[in-house]
């Protein structure tokens, strides 16, 4: 073979594959996808107003729904959305068909809709027909009782059917964990609810504060009652002595480097949860608390604090009172340093560690006794 003739073969196979490439290239460009965005946090609360199913304006941002039209010309196209959990469909429906704009210069024709005008009605996007029928009654009874979504992994899916082959073209699904909205907050100590006129007192500056809850992220306030408060929830607007964020526990204790708890003094506190949402974060408040701190003998050390301290997590306010009150059998007591667990002494930090155990409910105490 000449020089030429191979240049000529080279180049035309050169031309073939090239038009191969690009006839390859081109062929997934001939046809509609869809991409399917969900803005839900992971264990939030889902609101089944915040959906949009009536009210289209107000609906915050649940999802968004991308369609690209890679064919040249306009397409007839329908959407079908849902969510379910399991096999249990809580919502279905399909828009009627709609027009989307054909590819141009290489750009494809592109929809952006939301859940503000696919489930809400007067928007030509909007699913018809909504059905619910085929959610369990466990599922529905979650929805009508709280208004809320109840707890599972939701499967957010959309379908896209083109009308000239009434076939599907793409589909995509997002998975997005919801939590029911929390129904328990209830405090257990220190102290006493706010109503009442004789509160209980604490017999440490570091006391623990502990509380029940189906919730997860937690914000505790504690605030000192002043001359001027007329009521506890007044005194809940006074300066925080200690406001914070506590997770994944229920309980805190009242740090040492924080606004010291001054003997004599009522301190009122509560405890509000706080939970993701559909429409931001919602916040759940305790009631109120109050305690007094009551007056120990002085140079009472910074372990005999501690010790109170875990005491008052342990027992509860009435029969901490009734052991360190005048005539009580630890009346005057003060700690020698020294802990015994199961004939061994250990570190306040092993108590400590102990004292969390308990309180994560991997132990319990079942009665005690003053030896």
């Amino acid at each position: 073979m000449n020089r030429n003739r191979f240049q000529q073969t080279l180049w035309a196979l050169t031309f073939i594959l090239v038009l191969s490439v690009q006839v390859f290239s081109q062929a997934p460009s001939n046809q509609i996808t869809v991409k399917l965005d969900v803005f839900l946090t992971d264990g939030g609360i889902l609101y089944l107003n915040d959906l949009g199913l009536t009210q289209l304006d107000n609906a915050p941002l649940i999802f968004a729904v991308t369609i690209l039209n890679f064919y040249p010309e306009t397409r007839d196209i329908s959407m079908r959305f849902g969510i379910r959990r399991g096999s249990q469909t809580l919502l279905e429906g399909e828009s009627k068909p709609f027009s989307i704009g054909g590819s141009n210069n290489g750009n494809p024709g592109r929809l952006y809709l939301t859940n503000q005008n696919v489930l809400a009605d007067g928007s030509p996007y909007s699913l018809q027909n909504i059905d619910i029928t085929d959610a369990t009654d466990d599922l529905l009874t979650g929805v009508l009782t709280s208004g809320t979504l109840p707890s599972g992994v939701y499967e957010f899916f959309v379908e896209i059917i083109d009308q000239s082959t009434f076939q599907m073209t793409d589909h995509q699904s997002e998975y997005v964990t919801i939590s029911a909205a929390p129904t328990v907050l209830d405090l257990i100590a220190p102290g006493d609810p706010a109503g009442n006129p004789n509160l209980s007192e604490i017999y440490t500056t570091l006391p623990f504060f502990y509380w029940e809850s189906n919730a997860k992220r937690f914000e505790i306030t504690i605030c000192e009652q002043m001359e001027f408060n007329s009521s506890p929830e007044d005194v809940m607007n006074n300066e925080p002595r200690v406001q914070q964020i506590v997770e994944d526990v229920k309980f805190f204790q009242y740090p040492s480097d924080a606004w010291e708890l001054v003997e004599g003094k009522t301190y009122f506190w509560r405890v509000t949860a706080l939970v993701s949402s559909s429409g931001g974060e919602t916040r759940l408040q305790s009631e109120i608390w109050g305690f007094r701190i009551a007056r120990v003998s002085s140079g009472t050390s910074g372990e005999h604090q501690q010790l109170l301290s875990y005491l008052t997590t342990l027992l509860d306010s009435r029969t901490m009172e009734e052991l360190f009150q005048p005539g009580g059998r630890l009346h005057n007591f003060q700690f020698s340093g020294t802990v015994i667990q199961n004939g061994e002494a250990i570190s306040l930090q092993q108590l400590n560690d102990l004292i969390n155990e308990i309180l994560q409910g991997k132990f319990s105490i079942k009665n005690f006794t003053v030896e």
